[in-house]
């Protein structure tokens, strides 16, 4: 507080000041004013001022570096006296108050434009070199006159100094660099010291003796406003309303915020309700009965901006009635405070702080900040839930990709699209600190990110290596500018820039502080970690394939594709997790008491109906909270729920399971057999995961689903837009891939179905052919079948035949051609005179060979034989369009002769095509040789060559034309 007094100059002010100062000096200094505090208990102070040698008092009193003349110790009011620091006792039942007074003289309040800051320590021990430690502070105040108070915990304040206070003015730029990195000198210091004569302890707590509690919350956890001038006098811009909201909490590229008048005043209890549901809701009703039931004295959520780096969030917290900003450093951090204020009501004297996921980064930090001594003093445990301590994947992923970062919910982007998600966290420091430490890949012995070996991706690989297990490695790929940009179907496909300032720094914070962290012996630490949900462990990047039809039939079908290789990617998952922290990062603390929340077997509930809690919702599941009331009061753990244990689940090696990737314009539905159905609800617009075990998430162009393979599962998927889709396919046991299969490059409408079932129990190898009717008229027009460990592409392009002499049925012999596996009409079909082979591919694209028999005149030799024949018709037909080849000038002509042991003796092979060119092939076993001719119209001979061996002449159908081969 200040007011404004004379309207002398500043010059006159100062000098005024030197003149009291000076005459003040020469009184004060031989005072000695007792003081009653209540510190612990009733007690007293004894002061004894030491004023160190300072030179410049009378010359230059306020200037650069200048230190406080005298201070002064006192009692009740504040008094009217020169600069001083002041110990007052406000008689507060629990604790002291340290008062920074400034510039009052003769009543009247005057301001110091650009005085600078005002640090002041406090010390236990005498003012000597390595004599002393540091008990309070480092405290600052601002450059604007006024008055600065700093609650301490009754454990800060006992009989057992002496204790010591100093303080200096530091405002000019060479103090400025010694504020930011310690270096130079800054001016004297003057220290005054006093000891605490006798105190009496508080009474001894005998029931509920319980600590208070500070609950330090996750990343987008507390809400985030600012003022506005029209209407309503704030704007909540988190949770947000659309991007436009989100994109007002942009950062600039060294991580500070763009607007300056960002702030938070709550955490989520609730978000996007329906859609999204409860956070902490439960939480805070618990810990409010809690505190209501007298068990504990006090709680407090301390919401912050999950923005900032945590050396702001911890150093600053400027807080205004309600709402607290962090966008300014404080002498009194709003964090730092609140755990302060709690420890002094407390009924240990000591806080518990249970930190959410990166609330439990902030929970380090502020104990590193605050020192062993203090720290212990002020705390007595701090239990981490799901807390990503050396990070996790998923952050790449998000950073990268918007990756699972949509608002509500990822399957209803309306409140957040991942394009502006990822926009937000490539300059925001809070997002950094969550990518894989260089510990993490000491302890978690995964690739974060690998790379297909496709032409494609080989920029990539020649920069990167084949995979990323290093910090150093994933640091180059994230922050390479350079980056060779890939062909993508979508733009959140390709990757984006990382911060590399900001990645840095998130580094350096892992390595030297969060990572190397030993939490004081007098802190016990709690670890929970959520285990048993699919959880992000590896991105993997390859070469996809965006199919384009280039052709339209006149039913809208796709007569021509073209495949385009594009990059793309998705994401391995582990079961050792909890959706978003992997447990080897939340388990990271040595010397922790461990517990782990098996969520598969919590979701999957009574009667197969899921619940549906993982990462976010940790702290909605009732008895995990009733653990935590367990543990702030110190009561036995040793009965756990049966999905809460000390050691950590073994995966059910029976746990079948079948995961689907759709990458596409198409929506994904699975149904079991009884009609249960996954997906979005097309007649609410909801999320239905009624498949007992099953899940469902979408993100960016990603959809993923997943489902238990002891069922049987049908896939239906509906065309959303014009493109082409992917689907991936992969089977796991007990957390581990067996097998996989993909259908890409499909191309699809609005109106496009797409089936697959697999049986249940069979698996993939048991998967029936993706179905495909591409234009919606319940026809199909395509058919992929699974390429277990490959890749299916769409096939449009009907088979090609070949067609010769068999020796073992002495009948024609006919055979497909295609790219893929192809089957034959396994006998011929009598048509009257006509005999057809029908040629099917994989695809379920057909050719029909129509053949019709010339009757010849039967041999008296019964091993004799002869067959002529003319090929009628060539009709090549996709499942929804035909075309066929007519001929009438072809014939084939095969005579044979036995010998009387049975073997061939001779052979003779006739192809005439359109009567324009004859071939005929003549086999002579005696010579064991066949002899080639043409033949013309005149039916004369002409030798082409001889062959040992019987050769076959094949004739072969190309595009409704046919080539004779041999």
């Amino acid at each position: 507080m200040k007011r404004e007094g004379s309207t002398s100059s500043i010059k006159e002010i100062r000098n005024s000041a030197a003149i009291a100062i000076a005459a003040l000096l020469s009184i004060l200094s031989f005072l000695i004013l007792p003081i009653t505090a209540s510190a612990g208990g009733d007690g007293s102070i004894t002061n004894v001022t030491t004023t160190l040698p300072n030179t410049s008092l009378g010359s230059a009193p306020l200037s650069d570096g200048a230190v406080f003349s005298f201070i002064h110790v006192t009692g009740g009011a504040y008094p009217t006296c020169g600069w001083y620091y002041d110990v007052y006792a406000p008689g507060a039942p629990d604790g002291a108050t340290l008062c920074v007074q400034w510039g009052q003289f003769g009543g009247e309040w005057v301001s110091y434009p650009n005085l600078g800051h005002i640090q002041t320590n406090m010390y236990r021990g005498t003012p000597t070199a390595g004599g002393a430690t540091l008990v309070d502070g480092p405290r600052y105040t601002g450059n604007a006159g006024g008055m600065e108070f700093f609650p301490l915990s009754s454990s800060t304040i006992l009989p057992n100094g002496p204790y010591f206070v100093s303080a200096v003015v530091r405002n000019d730029t060479a103090c400025d660099t010694y504020w930011t990195t310690g270096a130079g000198s800054c001016g004297h210091n003057l220290t005054y010291s006093f000891t605490v004569e006798s105190a009496t302890t508080t009474p001894v707590c005998t029931e509920n003796c319980n600590s208070n509690v500070l609950f330090l919350p996750g990343i987008e956890a507390s809400r985030l406003y600012r003022p506005q001038v029209v209407g309503d006098p704030e704007k909540r811009l988190w949770e947000p309303y659309g991007d436009a909201d989100a994109l007002e909490l942009a950062m600039n590229p060294d991580g500070t915020s763009v607007r300056d008048d960002i702030y938070t005043r709550d955490i989520l209890d609730n978000a996007y309700v329906p859609f999204k549901g409860d956070v902490y809701k439960s939480f805070i009703g618990d810990m409010n009965a809690l505190k209501n039931e007298n068990k504990i004295e006090d709680w407090q959520a301390a919401p912050y901006d999950w923005r900032l780096s945590l050396e702001d969030i911890i150093t600053h917290g400027m807080q205004t009635g309600d709402i607290v900003s962090y966008l300014g450093r404080s002498s009194t951090p709003y964090i730092e405070k609140e755990l302060r204020r709690l420890a002094s009501s407390s009924r240990t004297h000591k806080v518990t702080i249970i930190a959410h996921s990166n609330g439990g980064l902030v929970a380090k930090a502020l104990i590193t900040k605050l020192g062993t001594t203090t720290a212990e003093q002020l705390i007595d445990k701090v239990i981490f839930v799901g807390v990503p301590q050396t990070g996790t994947p998923k952050a790449i992923g998000a950073i990268l990709h918007g990756f699972e970062q949509s608002l509500p919910v990822s399957w209803f982007p309306l409140a957040l699209s991942a394009d502006t998600a990822r926009t937000m966290a490539q300059n925001m420091p809070g997002a950094y600190n969550l990518i894989p430490s260089f510990q993490y890949f000491t302890y978690a012995d995964d690739n974060v990110i690998t790379f297909d070996d496709s032409v494609l991706l080989a920029p990539w690989r020649a920069k990167y290596g084949n995979n990323i297990h290093s910090s150093d490695r994933l640091r180059t790929f994230m922050t390479d500018s350079s980056r060779p940009v890939l062909p993508v179907a979508e733009a959140i496909k390709n990757p984006v820039v990382a911060n590399p300032i900001l990645f840095t720094n998130a580094e350096m914070l892992h390595n030297t502080e969060l990572d190397t962290w030993i939490p004081p012996s007098g802190i016990k630490i709690i670890e929970i970690a959520g285990w048993g949900e699919d959880t992000l462990k590896t991105i993997h990047y390859y070469q996809g394939t965006a199919g384009t039809c280039t052709e339209r039939r006149a039913d809208s079908t796709c007569a021509a594709i073209m495949q385009t290789p594009v990059l793309d990617y998705q994401v391995e998952r582990v079961i050792d997790g909890d959706g978003t922290v992997v447990v080897p990062s939340a388990l990271w603390t040595t010397g922790s008491e461990r517990y782990w929340v098996n969520l598969k077997k919590y979701n999957d509930g009574l009667f197969g109906v899921r619940i549906d809690r993982e990462h976010a919702g940790l702290l909605e599941i009732p008895e995990l909270r009733t653990l935590l009331e367990t543990m702030m009061a110190n009561g036995s753990t040793s009965a756990l729920p049966d999905f809460i244990s000390a050691i950590q689940p073994v995966a059910d090696p029976s746990d079948d399971r079948l995961h689907f990737t759709l990458h596409s314009p198409l929506s994904l539905h699975l149904y079991d057999d009884l009609g249960n159905h996954t997906g979005i609800s097309t007649s609410t617009g909801f999320l239905e995961e009624n498949i007992p075990g099953s899940r469902y998430e979408r993100f960016g162009g990603i959809t993923y689903a997943t489902a238990p393979a002891s069922t049987t599962i049908h896939v239906i998927m509906h065309g959303t837009a014009e493109g082409s889709f992917t689907l991936d396919v992969e089977e796991t046991n007990g957390g581990v891939t067996v097998a996989s299969t993909t259908f890409a490059g499909i191309p699809s409408s609005t109106t496009t179905i797409a089936t697959l079932t697999i049986p249940q129990g069979g698996g993939i190898a048991s998967s029936s052919p993706l179905t495909v009717d591409e234009n919606g008229d319940g026809n199909v027009d395509l058919i992929l079948a699974s390429e277990e460990g490959g890749v299916s592409l769409p096939d449009i392009t009907p088979p090609e035949a070949v067609f010769t002499f068999s020796t073992t049925t002495d009948d024609i012999l006919v055979f497909g051609s295609d790219e893929g596996s192809v089957s034959v009409s396994p006998s011929p079909v009598l048509a009257t005179s006509t005999l057809q082979y029908t040629i099917t591919d994989d695809s379920g694209n057909t050719t029909t060979l129509s053949f019709k028999r010339i009757k010849e005149k039967e041999s008296k030799n019964e091993r004799h034989g002869h067959i002529k024949a003319q090929l009628l018709a060539i009709r090549y037909g996709t499942l929804s369009t035909t075309t066929e080849s007519v001929f009438s000038k072809n014939e084939i002509q095969y005579e044979w002769e036995y010998a009387k042991d049975g073997s061939l003796k001779e052979m003779m092979q006739e192809v005439k095509v359109k009567k324009d060119v004859t071939l005929r092939a003549k086999y002579d076993a005696k010579k064991d040789e066949t002899k080639i001719y043409f033949v013309d119209k005149e039916n004369k001979e002409k030798l082409k060559e001889t062959r040992q061996g019987l050769v076959s002449i094949l004739i072969a159908t190309r595009e409704g034309e046919l080539v004779v081969e041999y």
